[in-house]
């Protein structure tokens, strides 16, 4: 998911504060109809998701979404283009048949509802415009339910439905037809609290960002389009992990198309092994198995880091035997960061969590690394043996140089603190251009066909399913 500049400047202040990360899982959604992202208007990063009126539905699964007889509130940003309505124009519907069913709608151009099944709850003029953002939220506190427009209420009630769905539909009456929303919704937000309190509050300034009650959060960040709608992950992709389980588990392809031979290459790799194991974080190679280069974790916690040419030599080598203070543990996050020039022994520097290691570096030929081959793999060998058991973070892989023994370029790939930084959505940002192999997020980003955010190939062959690590965010 793309992130506008508006959440990227939010999420360096919500880090920088500490809030409690999000801790319910991210929704799926499907999209009905021709709802879509659009770049024509935004409230905050770049895009909203249009609606046309006619069966246009965002629809998040509604069992990860029962509201409950609790505090909650349900609120995001609209902009409606037409008003004109015959029966309705439905901000949302979460069910049929259901007497707890929750929906809210403008009845008339001028007025609005909020019902339970078809008892009408609130209702009153909106004192809306179109073509004007307007902030909007259903929201229930001790119970007392209010309708909010831009942080003032509009209607109350007393209020202790135990509201129930068995559907969820944003921007569309449930069976669709020509009683949506005509224009445009950004930032959905739904939570397991009262966000605001009394008759009135501040509206907020930027965009949302999850914390611990944000039962769903749909940015509609994404290119002109695009029906890639997404609930926003309990953490920031670059703050998340997946696990390779050590037995089924890994990636691969045999294209070779991006790659270029060259005698340089930079790598940045979080990972935490869950037992010492001799265990492939990355292979390339041809089919013999013996002509790689490799990452490999060795069970008595040394690790090896080699490059080799054409000629099956190695190029470069750095190696960690368990002898040197530098050797890895079990159950511990860490960071790997190397660039190496492989004519030169002078440049060719290791770091672990941002300290230089004590490990070897050896074998500096001045040939070419050999990257154009016909075996790419992450979590295994090229032959699928020696598979990593263990929670992998980004992973960042180029042919070019950095030179890591200066601070701000270490910077561009773990903190001061030692944490993850934002590489961007295509790894561009620490040199400008797209590296080789990036990969970050969720589960369902490593197990799809668009994995690799790279300039090269995707892993398309993936064995088992990967899934999200409970040892998250890293660091």
């Amino acid at each position: 998911m793309p992130l506008g500049i508006a959440r990227l400047n939010t999420l360096s202040k919500v880090l920088a504060e500490e809030v409690d990360p999000r801790t319910f899982d991210s929704v799926p959604i499907t999209v009905s109809g021709d709802a879509q992202i659009s770049t024509a208007q935004s409230k905050f990063g770049g895009s909203s998701i249009l609606f046309d009126g006619t069966d246009d539905a965002v629809d998040p699964d509604h069992t990860l979404l029962n509201i409950g007889s609790g505090d909650f509130t349900i609120e995001f940003w609209i902009y409606v283009t037409d008003f004109t309505t015959v029966y309705g124009r439905y901000f949302f519907d979460t069910g049929s048949g259901v007497s707890g069913r929750l929906n809210a709608f403008f009845d008339t151009a001028t007025t609005f509802k909020i019902r339970s099944g078809n008892t009408v709850l609130l209702s009153g003029s909106h004192g809306m415009s179109t073509n004007q953002w307007y902030h909007l939220a259903i929201m229930r506190e001790s119970g007392t339910i209010r309708f909010y427009r831009d942080g003032t209420s509009l209607a109350s009630a007393s209020n202790s439905t135990n509201f129930t769905n068995n559907d969820y539909k944003i921007g569309s009456y449930l069976t669709g037809g020509g009683f949506g929303v005509i224009g445009y919704i950004d930032e959905w937000r739904q939570s397991d609290s009262a966000r605001y309190s009394g008759t009135s509050f501040t509206v907020p300034t930027s965009a949302f960002e999850p914390d611990v009650n944000t039962k769903l959060l749909i940015h509609g960040d994404g290119t002109n389009g695009s029906t890639n709608i997404v609930d926003d992950p309990p953490f920031a992709p670059h703050l998340e992990a997946v696990t390779f389980d050590g037995s089924n588990n890994y990636m691969k392809h045999t294209s070779s198309s991006g790659w270029s031979d060259s005698k340089q290459f930079t790598i940045s790799i979080w990972f935490r092994a869950s037992s010492l194991h001799d265990g492939f974080l990355f292979d390339i190679g041809n089919s013999s198995i013996t002509q790689s280069s490799h990452l490999y974790l060795e069970s008595d916690g040394g690790i090896i880091l080699g490059f080799k040419d054409g000629d099956n030599s190695y190029n470069q080598k750095h190696t960690i035997t368990s002898s040197d203070s530098a050797k890895y543990a079990a159950n511990t996050w860490y960071h790997l960061l190397a660039s190496v020039r492989t004519n030169s022994s002078a440049t060719a520097y290791f770091y672990k969590n941002d300290t230089v290691s004590d490990g070897t570096w050896s074998d500096h030929f001045n040939s070419n690394i050999d990257w154009t081959r016909n075996q790419y793999s992450i979590g295994s060998k090229i032959n699928e043996g020696n598979k990593f058991n263990g929670d992998l973070g980004p992973i960042w892989i180029d042919n070019t140089y950095l030179d890591i023994t200066v601070e701000s370029n270490r910077r561009k790939f773990i903190s001061a603190s030692g944490t993850p930084v934002d590489l961007g959505s295509d790894g561009s940002i620490p040199t400008g251009s797209q590296p080789k192999v990036y990969i970050r997020g969720e589960a369902s980003v490593w197990n799809s066909a668009d994995n690799n955010k790279g300039s090269t190939s995707d892993y398309s062959e993936i064995g088992g399913t990967i899934t999200d690590s409970s040892n998250e965010p890293i660091g």
